[in-house]
């Protein structure tokens, strides 16, 4: 499903209207938006695994940014905290378990969509981890140097801030996007966002999040 589908179902069953189609699709800065009370379609969490130099990433399969190469990650589900759901996708997508105690918090992006998609994601790195990595249906592991990092083949945003976060800086990064090119980016470092964790569809969310994941 398309970053535009997906969008687009949500506002044609729930119309969240904190942030339409035709304010987003109008936005050209990160400053239009007051981003303290700005309220995503949906909460996420990636979680890099960086162990002797090497940062395990994948090549997402499906889902939003499939074909690009990422972490692995994915929605919060209702009742589940950001840890448990870093640690959750991770299982799910590269069969690894990652113990809670060494996951650490490193920042808080916030996405802004011009076609009205908007996307909270908590970003956490580990050190350790059990299992081996292998393919599943959500993407295929590779371990890669930290100095050989692929961005070319990544999210736009990753460059703005995944190098500093590999020095060990926290960071709060906001991003408007027009497909999957930046039109405005502004990134922060040395703290970390705090997020409206009120979800656009408020007590409505675990429906939301079932037929999202139906649609």
């Amino acid at each position: 499903m398309t970053i535009s589908t997906l969008a687009q179902r949500a506002g044609a069953v729930y119309g969240y209207g904190l942030m339409n189609e035709e304010r987003a699709r109008n936005l050209t800065t990160c400053s239009e938006i007051d981003w303290s009370q700005w309220v995503p379609t949906m909460h996420a969490t990636l979680l890099f695994v960086i162990v002797d130099e090497k940062i395990l990433l994948m090549r997402k399969k499906r889902g939003i940014g499939e074909g690009k190469i990422n972490g692995p990650g994915g929605k919060i589900d209702p009742g589940e905290s950001a840890v448990e759901c870093a640690v959750r996708e991770t299982v799910e997508e590269l069969l690894i378990d990652v113990d809670p105690d060494n996951v650490e918090k490193m920042g808080e992006l916030f996405f802004q969509f011009r076609d009205g998609l908007g996307i909270h994601c908590s970003v956490f790195t580990a050190t350790e981890y059990s299992g081996e990595p292998e393919e599943t249906d959500e993407g295929d592991p590779e371990w890669v140097p930290l100095d050989s990092v692929p961005y070319e083949e990544m999210w736009a945003d990753d460059i703005h801030w995944m190098p500093r976060m590999l020095d060990g800086e926290i960071f709060c990064g906001q991003f408007i996007f027009e497909g999957d090119k930046i039109v405005d980016s502004l990134v922060e470092f040395g703290g970390i966002g705090e997020a409206n964790w009120e979800d656009a569809c408020g007590t409505g969310f675990p429906r939301y999040a079932q037929e999202l994941e139906q649609a």
